[in-house]
């Protein structure tokens, strides 16, 4: 199977040309963003009958779990902005309308010539894995074995402290003589350590730094040696100041995924957890992350149109703006894996490469007697510098709503400036229902954050009766879920929030 997307990016519910480059080769590749690609953690809580905290619902692990499939990359650039829009009623029969912008690429990696990796694995072989060896092992054997020949690895293990078990070795040379050292069980857990050890190796290796890589697996706890959280997270923020991509893959019962987030957050970092029988996989699809640069300093801009002022935004972690529009600045784009809607493997979780950004656009109050509609509602402009050529790409696609400012369609079901690539907005109003859900029962209302759900029902019922999706299906899964647990300790009856800021989709 193969899996594309293009990493890291920082980029977003409802009811009711250039002659200087050439252009790339028809395709559609997708964009995903650093941070973490799953959230099994929170599933995992809510299966064991727990209602998490809000904190623990990570936005860019739900929309990372979902595969979007988008137009042609046919922009003429090596990266393409996608922007959409979604008009419909709220629940309370106000105006939802939402903005969203996607990132794909035509570039294949088969189209470019791959720069070797040296890729430092950093693996935990404390007391918090020891659940996990035979699976640990299974899984750097996969990695290792998927890696190229003039690719490097340097193994790294740490427990009460940290050792360079191989250093700079051919794949090859890693899996015969090496991967036994994972057996040992050590009693501290020096996180620190292991990682420093693995930059270190990587600056030192300048040759590799532009295809260097650490790759974290384990429990992610911190109890020997240095364990300030600060301090753990500066070295991954200075291996990023250094062009090392971090993934960090967080096994065993005794996870804590508070660090391996926060090293996750620094900009070239990806995150993924597993249990189980899935970890071998998870592990070995590391290897699909030997990317190919493809853009530097890139700077995306939502400018809502004359008429519509820009409100909450959704899909990023950071974004600077206000009413006037949204900036989002991304340090690189690279290419890696994953194709389209329906390429999902069961192996390694539903890890789509789904995401942009979403931001909420509010209509002015006369706008729709002033402007009308099929009038502009948006703006997405794009600028970085390409880095096969050097030079600085800068360009803009603007959406145009069919409906006047403020105005909803005649129907329930949503008016979309692209309906055949309008499953992001779904996602979204998917995210808001559970996180609504989640904030409600946080703040003692149980019957409305149950009720939540019932009002979700209808919506998801008349989209899979359209499209019959399977990341919303899984979604829909565990919004119900969510309800059921709530309800164990819940002894009202379910209230429909009609204020909940999503739409209807109905009919």
């Amino acid at each position: 199977m193969t899996r594309s997307f293009v990493w890291p990016l920082a980029l977003l519910l409802a009811c009711g040309d250039s002659d200087e480059f050439e252009p790339p080769p028809g395709g559609s590749l997708s964009v995903t963003q650093a941070g973490a690609q799953d959230i099994e953690e929170f599933r995992r809580m809510l299966r064991g009958g727990e209602i998490p905290p809000v904190e623990s619902f990570d936005q860019l692990g739900f929309f990372a779990e979902h595969a979007i499939d988008q137009p042609e990359a046919d922009c003429g650039f090596t990266v393409c902005v996608h922007p959409q829009l979604a008009v419909a009623p709220r629940f309370d029969d106000g105006n939802w309308t939402m903005a969203f912008a996607s990132f794909n690429t035509a570039v294949t990696a088969e189209s470019r010539e791959r720069d070797a990796v040296h890729l430092a694995v950093v693996v935990d072989i404390s007391v918090y894995t020891d659940r996990v060896r035979e699976e640990l092992v299974d899984g750097i054997e996969g990695l290792v074995g998927a890696l190229e020949p003039e690719d490097r690895v340097t193994l790294i293990v740490y427990g009460d402290g940290a050792e360079v078990v191989r250093d700079g070795a051919a794949p090859t040379e890693v899996v015969p003589g090496e991967l036994p050292a994972l057996q040992a069980v050590e009693e501290g857990s020096a996180l620190y350590d292991g990682l420093a050890l693995a930059v270190d190796r990587l600056v030192q290796d300048e040759a590799a730094l532009a295809g260097g890589r650490i790759l974290l697996v384990g429990a992610a706890r911190a109890v020997t040696g240095i364990t300030d959280r600060e301090r753990i997270v500066a070295l991954g923020a200075a291996a990023a100041q250094e062009g090392i991509g971090m993934s960090i893959v967080g096994v065993g019962n005794d996870y804590e995924p508070d660090i391996a987030r926060a090293l996750a957050e620094q900009g070239t970092a990806t995150l993924a957890s597993a249990h189980g029988d899935e970890i071998p996989g998870v592990i070995a699809a590391q290897a699909e992350l030997s990317l190919v640069p493809l853009a530097t300093d890139m700077e995306l801009r939502i400018r809502p149109a004359p008429g519509y002022a820009a409100g909450a935004v959704h899909g990023v972690r950071d974004a600077a703006g206000g009413g006037a529009g949204v900036v989002l600045r991304i340090p690189g784009l690279f290419l890696g894996a994953r194709t389209g809607g329906d390429d999902v493997d069961e192996m390694v979780g539903r890890r789509g490469g789904g995401g942009g950004v979403f931001v909420r656009l509010w209509p002015q109050a006369d706008a729709a007697e002033r402007i009308g509609p099929g009038a502009p509602a948006f703006t997405a402009e794009v600028s970085y510098t390409d880095h096969d050529s050097g030079e600085r790409v800068e360009y803009e696609v603007g959406v145009d709503n069919g409906l006047a400012p403020g105005e909803n369609p005649d129907e329930f079901w949503p008016h979309f400036s692209d309906e055949a690539h309008a499953k992001p907005f779904m996602m979204l109003n998917m995210w808001l229902a559970v996180d609504y859900a989640l904030r409600l029962h946080r703040d003692g209302h149980c019957e409305q954050a149950m009720g939540v759900a019932e009002m979700m029902e209808q919506s998801v019922e008349v989209w899979q009766d359209a499209y019959d999706d399977a990341d919303i299906e899984a979604d829909a899964e565990l919004l119900f879920l969510l309800r059921a647990v709530i309800a164990e300790g819940c002894t009202a009856m379910p209230v429909p929030p009609t204020f909940v800021d999503a739409g209807c989709f109905g009919t």
